[in-house]
């Protein structure tokens, strides 16, 4: 399988990752994914497959804020 090249993931990041398969850029209607995986050291892991081209990669969530739903 092709390694996702440095260009490919920079965008994937950049996009948030919801916009487009980082291999073959179709869009999020293409792409299948797992459940939320909450990993030891903080972050959540989630593996996804684009439909369209069959390559899989894992997206890795760190928390960036919190908000108050209520007072």
């Amino acid at each position: 399988m092709a390694k996702l090249s440095n260009a490919a993931k920079q965008r994937h990041l950049e996009t948030g990752g919801q916009q487009c398969c980082p291999y073959c850029r179709r869009d999020a209607d293409h792409i299948e994914y797992g459940d939320l995986t909450p990993v030891e050291d903080g972050h959540i892991e989630q593996d996804a497959r684009c439909m369209r081209c069959g390559r899989r990669w894992r997206d890795i969530f760190t928390l960036t804020d919190v908000r108050s739903l209520s007072d």
